[in-house]
């Protein structure tokens, strides 16, 4: 879990380096998710993820706390000395849920930008910067009838997906967490439609 947090915390700062608070993109509007029993239908990622009822939904608050403890771990193990003040304003994190039993994840991440980047840019950035993640190749995805780009990196029984797509100038990432023992990788991207 702990991997997962840093992980989470680390695309935000991705995120954060290709935004500009001050000139955001002002025709775009970032629109959060919500729930209805145990569907999450996120209007910005236009696709609608059913968690199994064994799944916890993480409140805003929990959110906010697992966002500082990731933050805290993150400058701690790797030294950066970027604020959470600053992803506050660029950022939005719209859902986490876990499997507390085993750990499995999701998390949706959205982010008004600027300029074009494409989807493979965010990623190949993000390869780049964390290299010692071992990130493997780009793929492609439908999550509900939609094309997003995806990239995996193994870490000790527990496989992190990102997943992203970027339209209208907003950026949505999607972070799967699947661990051995678990729900799979495929299992959880059966979850969405």
């Amino acid at each position: 879990m702990k991997k997962f947090l840093l992980l989470i915390v680390v695309f935000g700062f991705i995120f954060t380096g290709c935004s500009n608070s001050n000139s955001k993109n002002e025709s775009t509007k970032i629109v959060r998710g919500e729930w209805s029993g145990d569907t999450f239908t996120s209007y910005v990622g236009e696709f609608k993820f059913t968690k199994p009822s064994s799944w916890y939904v993480l409140s805003d608050e929990e959110i906010a706390q697992t966002m500082g403890i990731g933050y805290e771990q993150m400058k701690e193990e790797w030294g950066l000395n970027y604020s959470l003040e600053d992803m506050d304003d660029l950022l939005l994190y719209d859902m986490m849920v876990v499997d507390m039993a085993t750990g499995s994840s999701v998390n949706v991440i959205y982010e008004s930008i600027e300029g074009s980047y494409s989807e493979k840019t965010y990623l190949e950035l993000a390869k780049s910067t964390y290299s010692t993640m071992n990130y493997g190749d780009i793929f492609e995805l439908k999550i509900g009838g939609e094309k997003y780009y995806a990239m995996q990196a193994a870490l000790n029984g527990y496989t992190a997906t990102t997943i992203i797509k970027i339209n209208n100038g907003i950026a949505c990432c999607i972070t799967v967490g699947s661990v051995d023992g678990g729900a799979s990788f495929e299992d959880i991207i059966s979850y969405f439609s």
